[in-house]
């Protein structure tokens, strides 16, 4: 008796544990079948798998003050890309020009590098790695440029596409050409998402 007690809970275990792993693998089969379709036929899908524009880490930052973010000597604008796109901009100064009362706009002329950073695609301009980044470029007395594509962060809330983003990089790109001088190297340098668009 003790036997066929013992046998038959051994085989219901078994059969339970058979009917899981087909169940499993019947899931795995129709995810596998299905999300590329998903992905191919759903632009929606498409454009944040790609861009990730909701993912706003670290959050609450307020980007309009940099100061307030442990980024001295950095100015904050605003331009626009297209009509209807506004685009959230930081300026960081190089050191050599740190205490220098020439206006944002003409510091760029100070004959130092501009280097124009297009990050990635999650986050914002004041992500911490980021940060750094331009910290460690603005003590080699290079200016940053950098900004925010539409639909992240403080820029315009539009869904970014390619043509978009791209469109949001040449206008700041044309901006900074514009303000510096004939012999200022501008060094556009892309991390991520933003080594395509570069």
């Amino acid at each position: 008796m003790k036997c066929s007690y013992s046998c038959g809970g051994k085989k219901l275990i078994l059969r339970r544990t058979v009917f899981l792993l087909k169940l499993l693998s019947c899931l795995v089969l129709v995810l596998f079948l299905t999300l590329p379709f998903l992905f191919k036929f759903s632009s929606w899908l498409q454009t944040n798998m790609v861009f990730l524009p909701f993912v706003r880490m670290p959050e609450n930052l307020n980007l309009s003050d940099p100061s307030s973010l442990g980024m001295s000597s950095t100015h904050n604008l605003y331009l626009t890309s297209q009509p209807g796109v506004r685009l959230g901009v930081w300026h960081i100064l190089p050191v050599s020009c740190e205490h220098s009362q020439i206006s944002c706009d003409d510091q760029l002329r100070s004959g130092q590098p501009v280097v124009l950073y297009l990050h990635g695609n999650t986050a914002h301009r004041a992500a911490p790695s980021r940060v750094e980044l331009y910290k460690v470029l603005r003590h080699l007395d290079y200016h940053v440029v950098t900004f925010d594509y539409r639909g992240f962060a403080d820029s315009s809330n539009v869904a970014p596409s390619v043509t978009g983003v791209v469109a949001d990089a040449r206008a700041v790109y044309d901006w900074v050409v514009a303000r510096s001088g004939r012999d200022t190297q501008v060094i556009v340098w892309g991390h991520s998402l933003g080594a395509g668009v570069a």
